[in-house]
Parts: structure tokens; sequence; C-alpha cells
């Protein structure tokens, strides 16, 4: 939650840089130095690499911290991150520019896309049994930016459903995309498309 403040204050001030005619106010950019040298600082994070451009233009840069706490080495700007989770807003940005291309649209069900996605059921847990009962509505491209299609990880969390997704190996990270989507048609929807939030698979289909 911290560092997703962090970088929510960094995005804003990456917002206010770019919007023209302003330039980016120097002052302002240090602020994103200052809070990540304060997270540093007191320990919440080893070390930051900061990097904003305009332009094309690199418009602040800093490297704080150590890239590796046991050894002291120094973060370096060319330090190298591995980012998990953080390609789900590169993959959302993306799938925003085709929406304003026209190319996909938010509320178009996702079997538009992929048909294989089309009929998915949701699994219903009921006095320690599963119960396997029809969508209400097809998820959306909407759903899968929000993550309300329904899918989950069967890797966090204990569940009926989650153990199906454990049974068909859903969680690998060793299969293709489209082999991706076939495991998923083996599987039930956790919750119905559009209901409850839960952190999944949503952006891999996206």
């Amino acid at each position: 939650m911290r560092l997703g403040l962090l970088a929510a204050v960094v995005a804003s001030f990456i917002a206010a840089g770019c919007a023209a005619p302003r330039a980016l106010d120097p002052g302002k950019a240090e602020q994103i130095g200052q809070a990540f040298a304060a997270e540093v600082a007191n320990k919440k994070i080893p070390g930051a690499v900061i990097l904003v451009t305009r332009d094309g233009q690199v418009a602040y840069e800093k490297a704080l911290g150590v890239q590796d706490p046991v050894t002291g080495a120094p973060m370096r700007m060319d330090s190298i991150f591995r980012i998990y989770s953080m390609t789900k807003p590169i993959v959302s940005v993306v799938a925003m520019q085709l929406v304003e291309e026209g190319r996909i649209g938010l509320d178009d069900p996702v079997s538009r896309y992929m048909p294989d996605l089309k009929g998915l059921k949701v699994g219903v847990e009921k006095d320690g049994k599963l119960e396997i009962v029809p969508t209400q509505r097809e998820m959306t491209v909407r759903d899968l930016l929000r993550h309300t299609s329904g899918f989950t990880y069967g890797v966090f969390g204990k569940g009926l459903v989650k153990d199906l997704y454990k049974e068909h190996k859903v969680d690998a990270n060793d299969i293709t995309n489209a082999e991706l989507i076939r495991r998923l048609t083996k599987v039930p929807l956790m919750y119905q498309p559009g209901t409850v939030w839960e952190y999944g698979r949503s952006t891999d289909v996206l």
C-alpha cells in the first residue's frame, strides 16, 4: 500500500509536468525524490530508482539507497528490477489506448474477442460443496480492467474454486497465453462478473 501511494504521487507529478504548455516544476520533481528518500531512511524500502521524462527528454532522475541490503551495493540508475505485477498497469494503459482508438469497447463482452470464454460458469460454495451455476451476465473488458471478472488466483487464500485452479495448474508460469485461456475454460469463476473485486487472472486475460 505504501509503495502504491508513492506510485500515485509520482504519477500525479508526471501528469502535472506533462500538461502542456507547463514545464515540469523542478521543485515538485524533487519532492518525488524526498518522498522516496524518507522511505529509505525509515527502512521501509532498501532503495529506489526514479526517472521522469517529458517530451522524450529526461526531466528528473535519481538513484537512492541500496540495491542489496546484505552487501550494501548502492542503487544505480541502471539497476535491474523484477517488477512482478507492475506489468498490470502497463497492460491496462495499452488496453485503454485500444479503447481510445475504437478497437475495443469497455463494455464489450470478453467472448467477443475470445470466444472460448463464452459460457463460463460460477462456482458457489455451499456446505463444503461446490455448486456450479450459470453467469448472470458475461464478463466485460471493463471487468478485466477492474478485477471484477470473477477470475482469481489459486495461489492466494483457500477455497474450492482455488483448489480447482491448482488442480488444473492455472497459475503455472511456464505456459503460453493461449494455454492459460484453455485452462481457465476448465475451471469456474469464483464470483459473478461485476459483483466482487478479486485480485486474479483478469489482467493476464486482458
